[in-house]
């Protein structure tokens, strides 16, 4: 049996349609079927659909509670989540009273809980999953999300604000921004974020931060499929000083070699969301080529370095690794001089350091010297 799933017209543009392609395509396109055709993508195995679906949703279920959470300041927002846990659970019982701030967050909070908590074991999700698909064959539900998970359409809210769309600072609209989404692709779209999110952090001033990998669909092929490895060494890794290379090159260490993927930087500053950069896969590639190269020790000893060494008169050293290593990917330096001015700047000048070393320094450069010897000769 086959299901054809139809991504709207207005998803176009939007941070959205990224999300319920990367959800697709995490599940494997060979094992879906998977298909373009006419707009539609077209899922040849639906039943593995539904099965694949079900485990990725109660596997992920603590990510997805806190997604749901999270904005619970915005009153649309926790009206969008109210309707979401309805339809989980009909019997939801939502009340009138109209709650802000910390006690409105609180409100939401306790009602993901409570509908959750009925969901606690993988049958009772495989049929929530069967209803959401056949709801969605038959055109049964619609969920508002305008302007709830303004994540969702972070690109075009952007391009509003410069088009009329937002009134000053207040962040006000004049005109929605997207309608509805049927309930199935809201629940992969939040199931992409519970997944392919990497990292969040908070700048004092500035909002939260996301860095989400999405897959670059303008590179989509038949083997891209996304993935993120080793995702609990994330944990403390990133600091709010990293440059913008440098965050590159940290976050690619967690990306797989064939997974096609973009970082995504949104920014959630209380007024509104935006995309803040998308680096596209082909500037991601070479780091995660370059890390792929590294023995596991290599990779853990330079992991561990970045962790120790955050702080404000350290972060630059970080800084300058990244651009070493990147300007020898590049062909700028050759790898001899990036392992030069790597040792120059981490144990000679701090004899503290101790997990840069010789050892490491050289697994770094036969790691440049195979990328550079293959683009040399693969042109």
């Amino acid at each position: 049996m086959t299901l054809e799933v139809e991504l709207p017209l207005e998803m176009e543009g939007k941070f959205i349609k990224e999300l319920v392609l990367t959800s697709l395509l995490g599940f494997g396109k060979n094992r879906l079927g998977f298909e373009t055709k006419n707009g539609k993508i077209i899922i040849r195995n639906k039943e593995y659909f539904k099965d694949i679906l079900s485990y990725y949703f109660y596997e992920n279920i603590g990510q997805v509670k806190e997604i749901l959470t999270k904005n619970a300041r915005l009153i649309n927002y926790q009206k969008t989540v109210e309707k979401y846990l309805i339809y989980i659970d009909p019997n939801t019982n939502i009340s009138t009273e109209s709650n802000k701030g910390k006690k409105q967050k609180g409100k939401t909070k306790d009602l993901v809980d409570e509908v959750f908590k009925k969901l606690n074991d993988i049958d009772k999700i495989r049929d929530l999953i069967n209803r959401m698909i056949k709801d969605y064959e038959q055109n049964k539900q619609q969920i508002m999300i305008s302007p709830l998970f303004p994540i969702f359409t972070a690109e075009l809210m952007e391009a509003e604000r410069w088009f009329g769309g937002f009134t000053g600072k207040s962040g006000k609209k004049d005109k929605k921004l997207l309608d509805s989404v049927d309930i199935l692709l809201f629940t992969l779209a939040i199931l992409a974020l519970a997944r392919y999110q990497l990292i969040s952090f908070y700048v004092e001033n500035r909002g939260t931060y996301y860095v989400i990998a999405t897959v670059d669909s303008e590179v989509q092929s038949q083997l891209c499929k996304p993935s993120i490895k080793n995702k609990d060494k994330l944990r403390g890794i990133i600091g709010t000083n990293l440059s913008q290379l440098s965050l590159i090159f940290i976050l690619s260490a967690f990306l797989e070699k064939t997974s096609c993927q973009k970082l995504v930087l949104i920014n959630d500053n209380n007024k509104r969301v935006e995309i803040i950069e998308k680096n596209s896969y082909s500037l991601v590639k070479p780091f995660i080529e370059f890390w792929n190269l590294l023995e596991d020790k290599t990779k853990n000893d330079i992991i561990n370095f970045i962790k120790t060494y955050q702080g404000k008169d350290t972060v630059d050293m970080i800084n300058k690794i990244s651009s070493y290593i990147f300007q020898g990917i590049s062909g700028v330096l050759l790898p001899s001089e990036v392992i030069y001015f790597i040792a120059r700047d981490t144990f000679l000048k701090d004899e503290n350091i101790h997990e840069i070393d010789s050892y490491v320094l050289e697994d770094i450069r036969n790691a440049l010297e195979v990328l550079t010897h293959v683009r040399r000769y693969s042109i």
